[in-house]
């Protein structure tokens, strides 16, 4: 389709500059000849005021100067005649040409609106890309203890399913699996806590406790 559009405008384009050179040959003749007519008229109009004196002579260059104002008025209608149909020519090539470029207009705005989409469509694949890599990064963190790591991992991926990418089917089963991974994470963040708040301090507190038990007494019979 664009290639035939290409094809006439060059077809125009080359079918403008053939006519307007023609044209422009055309009307440098008919003005030269217009030219010629307009200084011979001045010349019989000259000699018929000034010069001529006999009556013979003046009907007779009478004559000539009404041949002459026919002829250059036919060549005036000549040449009104071709501009007229220059300009209309020339109406009908920039009908033309904006019919043209109207084309080109919605072809480019075609153009851009796929653009867009296709630069949606990458967005949407990579989203997927790093929904797919999730569960084993989420995996990998647990295992590393990586806990601040791994929630923000986990809440930005609740996020992304979310978003519009929730609407395509092939997100379902991963957000299955997103969602035991959540679960699991919940549970190994609860059981950290656990450990840190309560197990910790008590396995510190029992260690104390062992190693130094006359400390412990003497502490307990200040306090009694």
């Amino acid at each position: 389709m664009t290639g035939g559009k290409d094809k006439k405008r060059r077809k125009l384009s080359c079918t403008a500059d053939k006519d307007g050179g023609i044209d422009h040959a055309r009307h440098i003749l008919i003005r030269r000849q217009l030219m010629s007519k307009l200084r011979t008229v001045d010349m019989l109009v000259f000699d018929l005021i000034v010069c001529s004196s006999s009556m013979d002579i003046r009907e007779k260059k009478r004559r000539q100067l009404e041949k002459d104002f026919t002829e250059t008025g036919a060549v005036l209608n000549i040449c009104l005649t071709d501009n007229k149909t220059s300009v209309a020519k020339i109406q009908r090539d920039l009908i033309e040409c904006k019919s043209l470029l109207y084309c080109n207009r919605e072809e480019l705005r075609r153009l851009w609106l796929e653009l867009v989409e296709q630069r949606r469509c990458l967005e949407l694949v990579d989203q997927l890309d790093r929904l797919r890599s999730t569960p084993d990064a989420l995996g990998y963190l647990v295992t590393a203890r990586a806990w601040s790591e791994a929630t923000s991992l986990m809440i930005n991926s609740n996020y992304m399913l979310e978003s519009e990418i929730a609407s395509i089917p092939a997100v379902q089963t991963l957000k299955t699996d997103l969602a035991h991974k959540n679960k699991f994470l919940i549970d190994e963040l609860r059981k950290e806590l656990n450990r840190l708040l309560y197990d910790k301090p008590f396995i510190l507190a029992l260690d104390m406790h062992i190693r130094n038990p006359s400390r412990d007494k003497s502490v307990r019979s200040h306090s009694e």
